[in-house]
């Protein structure tokens, strides 16, 4: 299969925006307490899955408020945000 620079590009233009489609996005919202998903307090903390929960049995951080599927409160993140930002 030869593959030239048009074929090339549909193909990564494609990709894209099957890639972009699946990729979490935070949910604009005002409300303080509102509920937030994994995918969105990884985004958040900018910290991968793994170190969330490295995190949460070190204590560094509370497990979610919600189980099944996991969730935590925006006001809780955006305190561990402001407590990242001021060390």
């Amino acid at each position: 299969m030869q593959l030239n620079r048009t074929s090339l590009e549909a193909w990564i233009e494609k990709t894209e925006k099957r890639v972009n489609a699946k990729k979490p996005t935070i949910a604009a919202t005002t409300a303080s307490d509102s509920l937030l998903q994994l995918e969105d307090v990884l985004l958040l903390l900018n910290i991968s899955r793994s170190t969330l929960y490295r995190k949460i049995k070190a204590g560094e951080v509370e497990d979610a408020h919600l189980e099944h599927p996991k969730r935590w409160r925006k006001s809780y993140i955006d305190s561990l945000i402001g407590e990242e930002a001021r060390n």
